[in-house]
């Protein structure tokens, strides 16, 4: 079964602050079971490209479960073409690479060094000059060009923003290129640290679109433990205190009335210390102040903990049972 495009539908998914911002997702994944998502856009040219110079077989390069080598495999199989695919690591038995090889692509595991040198690679393979190879991902011109088509498939001229998961960053120079002016393309990266990310989009779009470049690097997986408490941290400061920047923090009455949390009839007491880096010492003096508050006051009374890491006292607070 070929890739049929006009599967592809916009599915409202949900409005956000009433009706104000309205969600939906272009649904690029009902094209084919296998060659799903952008994966027919980005090799669709590659494809046609190398039957054109007469090639019978192409080649890439990706990890064990790179769904941009089952879509070669599948696509190369349903052109006519053979298909190679070169596997960083030591190879392995991944669902993908099995159904890979379902769609008879030879796979050719090489180590995590060696992957990093695709020329030397390429030169290894034999009769390598016959062989059309497409880079990791799709990446390259002809694959932004597959992908700036897929704004125009179904009519997305009502939104504003328009966002997408990046890898190599040849999807989003697609979207640039085929986005209106008045559209805002956001790309969010998948890969930790992939500083490089604008520099290789920019690199498949002319030097006029370079400022419509827009990526995020927030979000992805295998976050450290440092990465998991300094987001926390962030989050509680943007959540309680409402600023973007806590140093610049404006401690006067006008803001403090803001809270929500100073805003009751309750005795309060503000607590300040060096709270935030807790060493059993300062739990023990905390805890014996938050008690001798409550002995006084009674439960009601309303305690607040100046702290440098909100998240840290609060784990504090709650083994105190506070």
């Amino acid at each position: 079964m070929i890739p049929d495009i006009n599967h592809i539908r916009l599915d409202r998914w949900l409005a956000h602050k009433g009706n104000s911002i309205q969600l939906s997702v272009l649904r690029t994944d009902l094209i084919h079971p296998v060659i799903s998502g952008n994966k027919w856009f980005k090799l669709q040219y590659y494809l046609a490209d190398a039957i054109n110079q007469g090639f019978k077989t192409v080649a890439s390069f990706g990890g064990a479960y790179s769904n941009h080598i089952v879509a070669l495999a599948a696509a190369a199989k349903l052109s006519g073409l053979k298909s190679i695919g070169i596997i960083r690591g030591e190879g392995g038995t991944s669902p993908t690479l099995q159904e890979a090889q379902q769609w008879d692509m030879k796979l050719i595991p090489v180590s995590r060094e060696a992957y990093r040198d695709r020329k030397n690679i390429i030169d290894s393979i034999p009769d390598h000059e016959n062989i059309y190879w497409v880079d990791e991902g799709g990446y390259g011109i002809l694959g932004a060009k597959g992908a700036s088509a897929i704004l125009s498939v179904t009519d997305c001229s009502a939104f504003s923003h328009i966002l997408c998961a990046c890898g190599t960053g040849t999807m989003i120079a697609g979207l640039i290129m085929g986005s209106s002016l008045y559209q805002k393309i956001i790309g969010i990266s998948v890969l930790k640290n992939n500083r490089q990310l604008e520099e290789s989009i920019a690199g498949l779009l002319p030097e006029t679109m370079h400022n419509h470049i827009v990526c995020i690097h927030d979000y992805h997986f295998s976050l450290t433990k440092e990465e998991e408490v300094k987001r926390k941290i962030e989050s509680e400061w943007r959540r309680r205190i409402k600023v973007a920047n806590p140093e610049t923090l404006d401690l006067s009455d006008e803001v403090l009335n803001k809270y929500t949390y100073l805003k009751s009839d309750r005795k309060k007491a503000f607590i300040v210390g060096w709270y935030g880096t807790e060493t059993v010492g300062d739990k023990a003096i905390l805890a014996g102040i938050i008690l001798d508050l409550k002995k006084k006051h009674g439960n009601g009374i309303q305690i607040i903990v100046g702290s440098l890491f909100p998240y840290i006292t609060n784990h504090t607070l709650l083994e105190l049972d506070s």
